[in-house]
């Protein structure tokens, strides 16, 4: 039966201590890399797409296209499948490729009032380090066809409170 000598307990807490040392290491390392990962994906652009519905005189529908992220989004390509209405199909949303949208920009197209169909459109787009980023929406125009609205206004529609409304609601509506 081997005695514990002082030599062998210093052994044994150097075998710990590096054991020790090693664990920490390790998740002291897996912490950095979550945190810049973390990091990473706050700072990256978040393109999102879809239908807003507001009602100034009358109920109108937009395409939107918005940067939620905290930097620039470069659009590289967008594809639709699908019809869109007789406004939107001419160009299809191409003059924002090759172009930026900010963080927090908000860009929309209006969409025809007689139009209710349904598209998928993906969107392609890099970040300022050059990493690429696709998403794909489902965009139905009919969002809102059951939703009501009242408009409260006199018969003349030139007078001031109609346009103070009609005014507000615009500003309103641009500032979502």
């Amino acid at each position: 039966m081997p005695f514990i000598t002082n030599e062998n307990v210093q052994i044994w807490t150097l075998y710990a201590t590096v054991i020790i040392s090693v664990i920490g290491f390790f998740f002291n390392t897996l912490s950095l890399w979550q945190t810049k990962r973390a990091t990473e994906d706050m700072a990256k652009p978040y393109i999102n797409v879809y239908v807003d519905v507001y009602a100034v005189k009358s109920q109108q529908r937009v395409y939107v296209f918005k940067n939620f992220g905290q930097t620039p989004a470069y659009i590289q390509n967008i594809e639709i499948d699908g019809e869109l209405d007789e406004l939107n199909s001419k160009y299809r949303f191409q003059s924002l490729v090759g172009n930026m949208i900010a963080p927090g920009q908000k860009l929309t197209s209006y969409i025809h009032s007689d139009y209710k169909g349904s598209i998928v459109l993906k969107i392609t787009y890099k970040d300022n380090k050059k990493r690429s980023y696709t998403d794909q929406f489902t965009l139905d125009t009919g969002l809102a066809a059951d939703m009501l609205y009242t408009i409260n206004e006199s018969n003349k529609s030139d007078e001031v409170p109609t346009a103070i409304r009609q005014s507000t609601m615009a500003l309103l509506r641009d500032l979502r």
